[in-house]
């Protein structure tokens, strides 16, 4: 009786009756009346837009909270706390000696040799405490030569053959009495990489690398990178001296290298020639891209799925996502880090933990002592220190790689954090089973549930199909918003010091279109002869409610479409193993409990959509400020042929979309309101016109300054001797589009001719040649030419030897190639190359056949031998420059005359070109 009485008091509405028999009117007007006037679902009902309120209100809370868990400093720890507690204030106080007192650190420079001075004085310190308290803290000094191919896809198919005279890195290792009883003797036979397993030592235990770099960039005093890691590192030391010796099952290998920015030389020569690195079995590297906020995991492993683990297990401040490890396997960062170096040369598995906001001033003189602020270094040094215990100390995560937990090694690892509050882990074997389930649960409530409701699958597939013209609709807004900026109103990159101009140019444009679309498929979704239908009273009662009226009708299709949405999303990441996957795995779990609590009432339509908002506003929303975060400062420093204007627009708004589809649910039932935010986005979007309009330029003096560069070039050739001083800038916006800064530099009005112009020495070089390969990212101009010389000699080369080969098809010639008085140098030939003595194998030569070799050198070390063995006896042609950075009293007047929100990197570079017969 009572489930007869429940189908009976589930009969059609009038309205639904009329719909039923076609009795409603064909104008348009009329039947929205009809369809909207039943069950109070007027849009100017008072609950109405209290649940609007209530809805808007419960989205600013959890975004808000998404926001501190992605943004939220540690507490700072004073540097009178025990030392077995990382301390900020400890750490500042070596950032402030090596960023402040010293300050530039490039390497060949007397500033670099002061700061390892300073290093090896405290770790000095640091061994006899150590020694008083039971470790053995042995520090070293590595002088060496060396010489390899490094790729760098990110910039381009090229490879870059780099040669080092004495690279200086600093290497200690600590040790207590409990670590030579951990050896490993297996370790051997299972590594998969050819140098790992002939040089491992299998009578020393299994360490542990924690490493960062001394140097800093060009032009850069580098607080932030990485003044603030060796600091950090420095006192993880005095962390770990002042724990129990019987608690470090392994020795812990700190280096602190002196030549990262000059791709990764230091931590090839450790690898390569330092016996210690033979037992490295993990790394953990710190690094800083940015300035203040907090240290990320942003590459783990690649596939040791163990390391993932002991992160989740003791990071005390969890920050990490797998969307990041997404982007650096893809190579879409055009950076590198020294984890490329161990793990694709030495097969050595690794953490790599980076700050990333705030990166405007990353490798300018902008990246000050003032930069760099507590909270993030009291987050990468307590987490560092809580990881290391956990690798090599009692729970010897490291040994357990090897062991119980080798079934982790060459897997693949889900991770990230749940508000900076703990990690979720798990392997990739079982997302794919957990997202391919919960994808067939999903695809079961479409295919069978809904249309037990009256929405059938035809009509989900409609109403999935025009949602999704909608959003791609709403990212080409942005698109063409970012494309209006630069062709037409010749104001790209206005948002790189006015962060929040973002959301008005290109989230609010997008949302506009979107809302438009939506509106408009609210308007017509009635022409679809949409008609609820009658239920039969069945067991599965309670899981299929009858849908009262129209307006709920179109909301449930809406929520189909929505998790149509999410499930393609999910399905089609998991299938390409994107780490990205995991954010729309939680909107759907959501969607789907949404879905299946089946409720129409106008109080429980908003407890279903608040609830869609929850994994959005923790997970999508807090992933979305990571990408922009660490892509915007990018496009700064991405050379002038980048559409930085048209990546931005469509990353900012595919995030801002996707994370406020649930709100685009909710306006379902609230026409009213979706007007009203509809107008509310364009009103926004035009005040972020009138923003751009009323900036002159994009740049901050303090906190985003525009980068130029400037050489100062002359050539030696006696025949053809030249020279000229060249500017570029290395964003879209080039030096024509910033007029006034031209003219404050020069007299004339008019644009100088461009760099290009420019050729030198045998080879046709340009004005560039001493930054091949990538000297097509500089598209600068002739300031002035010709100009008075400076005081840079002009490179050497003495042929030592010269032999026909063994086989009489050519020949053997030796060179000696000296750059005195400079940082780096270059040598471009055109030789027909068999062989070379830097490399096993010939790197492939440019598109004009020559091939490029870079040379770098310690403190006054400026010479380097090359072996060439050459397919003919044909003369080949060779141009070399020799490069001093800093400024010449020419280039000094120059960035004088600069404004304050430009900052300037400056060369003195001499060319000279030799026909070897």
């Amino acid at each position: 009786m009572k489930q007869r009485e429940r189908c009976r008091n589930s009969a059609p509405s009038t309205a639904q009756k009329d719909l039923d028999r076609g009795s409603v009117k064909s104008d348009g007007h009329q039947r929205r009346k009809l369809l909207y006037s039943s069950h109070g679902t007027r849009q100017t009902d008072l609950y109405s837009w209290l649940s609007v309120a209530a809805f808007s209100l419960f989205t600013f809370l959890i975004y808000s909270l998404g926001y501190w868990g992605w943004a939220h400093e540690p507490s700072i720890v004073k540097a009178t706390s025990p030392n077995g507690e990382f301390s900020a204030e400890r750490a500042f106080s070596t950032v402030q000696v090596l960023a402040d007192e010293i300050g530039f650190r490039i390497v060949g420079t007397k500033g670099l040799e002061t700061a390892q001075e300073y290093i090896l004085q405290q770790l000095e310190l640091l061994s006899k405490e150590a020694k008083r308290r039971g470790f053995s803290l042995e520090v070293e000094v590595q002088k060496v030569s060396g010489n390899y191919d490094v790729k760098l896809p990110a910039l381009g198919e090229v490879t870059i053959s780099t040669s080092y005279t004495n690279i200086k890195n600093i290497v200690a290792r600590l040790s207590g009495p409990a670590c030579q009883r951990w050896v490993d003797s297996h370790y051997c036979s299972l590594t998969d990489n050819n140098f790992r397993a002939e040089n491992v030592n299998c009578t020393q235990p299994l360490s542990l690398l924690v490493n960062s770099h001394v140097d800093s960039a060009v032009g850069s005093p580098g607080a932030s990178d990485a003044a603030a890691p060796c600091g950090v590192i420095l006192e993880l030391m005095n962390n770990l001296i002042h724990m129990h010796p019987s608690h470090l099952r392994r020795p812990i290998v700190f280096l602190l290298n002196g030549a990262e920015e000059t791709l990764l030389d230091g931590a090839h020569a450790f690898l390569m020639k330092h016996r210690w690195s033979r037992n490295i079995g993990a790394l953990v590297n710190l690094e800083s891209s940015g300035s203040g906020g907090l240290e990320l995991l942003f590459r783990c492993g690649p596939r040791n799925a163990w390391l993932a683990k002991a992160y989740a297990k003791s990071a005390k401040y969890p920050h990490a996502s797998a969307v990041a490890q997404d982007i650096f396997e893809r190579e879409l960062v055009p950076a590198e880090t020294d984890f490329r170096v161990f793990w694709e040369l030495g097969g050595i598995p690794g953490m790599d933990l980076a700050n990333y906001v705030n990166g405007q001033t990353y490798h300018t003189s902008r990246d000050a002592l003032d930069r760099v602020t507590p909270g993030f270094l009291q987050h990468m040094g307590s987490n560092a220190l809580e990881i290391i215990k956990e690798l090599v100390g009692p729970h010897d995560a490291l040994g357990k790689s090897k062991t119980s937990d080798s079934y982790l090694r060459n897997k693949r690892a889900m991770y990230y954090d749940f508000l900076g509050l703990t990690t979720f882990f798990y392997l990739y074997d079982y997302a794919k089973i957990f997202h391919y389930s919960l994808s067939i649960v999903a695809l079961f409530y479409i295919v069978f549930i809904l249309p037990r409701r009256g929405c059938s699958v035809r009509l989900v597939l409609k109403a999935f199909c025009s949602l999704l013209l909608g959003l791609v609709a709403s990212v080409c807004a942005a698109i063409l918003v970012g494309l209006f900026l630069h062709f037409i109103w010749k104001k790209p990159l206005m948002w790189y010091s006015e962060k929040s101009l973002v959301f008005p140019l290109f989230c609010a444009s997008a949302a506009f279109v979107c809302l438009t679309s939506f509106e408009l498929f609210l308007s017509h979704c009635h022409q679809w002869n949409i008609a609820p239908i009658h239920y039969k009273a069945n067991r599965w009662y309670w899981l299929i409610p009858k849908l009262n009226d129209f307006a709920s009708f179109t909301a449930e299709m809406i929520l189909g479409s929505f998790i149509l949405f999410q499930t393609t999303v999910l399905l089609v990441t998991t299938y390409f193993e994107l780490g990205f996957s995991f954010m729309p795995f939680w909107n759907l779990t959501f969607a789907v409990v949404v879905g299946w609590m089946g409720l129409d009432e106008e109080s429980s339509w908003l407890l279903r959509c608040c609830l869609l908002v929850i994994p959005c506003g923790i997970f999508s929303f807090p992933n979305s400020l990571i990408g922009l975060s660490a892509f915007m400062p990018i496009m700064g420093r991405s050379g002038p042929w980048l559409l930085t204007d048209v990546i931005i627009g469509a990353m900012s708004s595919s995030f801002f979309i996707l994370v406020s589809l649930p709100v685009l649910v909710f306006l379902t039932k609230h026409r009213k309101a979706c007007q009203m935010f509809r107008l509310v986005m364009l009103v926004t979007f035009l005040l972020g016109i009138v923003k751009v309009a009323l900036m002159p330029h994009p740049y901050s003096g303090d906190s985003a300054p525009k980068r130029i560069v400037i050489q100062h070039l002359v050539t030696c050739d006696s025949k053809d001797k030249s020279s000229g001083i060249f500017m570029s800038a290395v964003d879209i916006r080039d030096l024509k589009i910033e007029k006034n800064l031209l003219h404050r530099v020069l007299s004339s009005v008019d644009i100088p001719p461009l760099a290009s112009h420019f050729h030198w020495g045998l080879l046709e070089s340009g004005p560039w040649e001493n930054l091949q390969p990538i000297s097509w990212f500089f598209s600068g101009y002739e300031i002035m030419r010709p100009v008075a010389s400076h005081n840079i000699p002009c490179p050497q080369l003495e042929i030592v030897r010269k032999e026909p080969l063994a086989n009489g098809m050519g020949k053997m010639v030796e060179l000696l190639a000296s750059f005195p008085s400079s940082h780096w140098g270059s040598l471009r030939l055109n030789a027909s190359l068999l062989s070379w003595s830097l490399s096993d194998v010939v790197p492939k030569p440019f598109s004009d056949g020559t091939r490029f070799l870079r040379h770098i050198g310690s403190y006054q070390e400026s010479s380097f031998r090359i072996v060439l063995n050459i397919s003919t006896d044909e003369p080949f042609a060779v141009d070399m420059t020799s490069t001093y950075f800093g400024a010449s009293p020419e280039t000094l007047d120059i960035i004088q005359r600069l404004p304050e929100w430009t900052d300037a990197v400056t060369f003195q570079t001499s060319g000279t070109s030799f026909l070897i017969d």
